[in-house]
């Protein structure tokens, strides 16, 4: 189920190029096997899925659909105005992907108080 929803979002990124070809070259691997991958008779290794994953930048967090599931975000530091904007719209893109319902929560974690947290004159603030 995993493999065709992937397979599915590779042959929409990229257009009418073959497939398997585009596969045997990323993977390193030979025509027929990127066919038999593409063909669902034999299945991507966990390498090789991430690495099409981030070849076409693809998250695979988007594949997943059970509501007992995990996922986990690590961003990375914010120490410019520029890394900031590049935080928010990281974050905007994660949770746009999300299946998001109500029955979900979603908890914030840092190693600091946030930032946001200090620029008002609130009690948390002068914490």
């Amino acid at each position: 189920m995993y493999q065709e929803l992937l397979l599915k979002e590779i042959r929409r990124k990229i257009g009418d190029k073959s497939l398997n070809d585009e596969i045997a070259n990323i993977l390193n691997i030979s025509y027929d096997a990127a066919h038999r991958r593409t063909s669902l008779k034999a299945k991507f290794s966990f390498e090789e899925a991430l690495k099409l994953a981030k070849y076409y930048q693809i998250s695979l967090n988007q594949f997943i659909t059970s509501d007992r599931q995990l996922v986990v975000q690590k961003t990375s530091a914010v120490d410019k105005t520029e890394d900031l904007q590049s935080f928010f719209q990281n974050n905007l893109s994660i949770f746009e992907s999300l299946p998001l319902s109500d029955e979900m929560t979603i908890y914030y974690s840092a190693k600091d108080i946030p930032f946001f947290y200090t620029l008002s004159d609130t009690l948390l603030s002068r914490f």
